[in-house]
């Protein structure tokens, strides 16, 4: 079996050495991000959050969008109701319930939007879809008094 050796006193002998050991001093990047650097990640940060931003205000106005134009082939052209379907001199007084009714729609559906982006927006796609409905609204009605004039002369 093997043996273990005893010591008698230390076996370490004390030295006289500097035991302080002195570093070299530590540059700003040791402590973490610089001002700098915290200010580009804060720009990043923004940058993100406007496109994320834009992108919910134009999903909102699509589906704003979206609702005006089911609500204007039901107005147009509902097979009972739709002001399309007015022949002869039922269609000659159209224009005007036509605009009233789309103009209370579009403020209705406005009311539903939450920023002043997105209102903006809407309210651009909704005149430009007013321009359609009032060409095509006059070109019907337009035809229906020709019809009209014909039949009775």
């Amino acid at each position: 079996m093997p043996k273990v050796p005893q010591l008698s006193g230390p076996s370490v002998a004390a030295a006289n050495r500097n035991t302080i050991q002195i570093r070299p001093a530590a540059d700003a990047s040791s402590f973490g991000p610089s001002a700098e650097d915290i200010g580009k990640i804060a720009k990043i940060g923004g940058d993100i959050y406007q496109q994320e931003k834009r992108k919910s205000d134009q999903i909102r106005v699509m589906d704003a969008d979206r609702q005006l134009a089911a609500f204007e082939n039901q107005l147009l052209y509902n097979p009972e109701s739709g002001y399309m379907n007015r022949k002869g001199s039922d269609a000659f007084d159209s224009i005007q319930p036509v605009d009233d009714a789309y103009s209370q729609k579009i403020s209705e559906i406005e009311g539903s939007l939450s920023t002043d982006e997105q209102k903006a927006a809407f309210r651009n796609t909704a005149g430009n879809r007013r321009v359609d409905i009032n060409r095509s609204m006059s070109r019907h009605v337009s035809e229906q008094r020709n019809i009209y004039d014909t039949n009775q002369t």
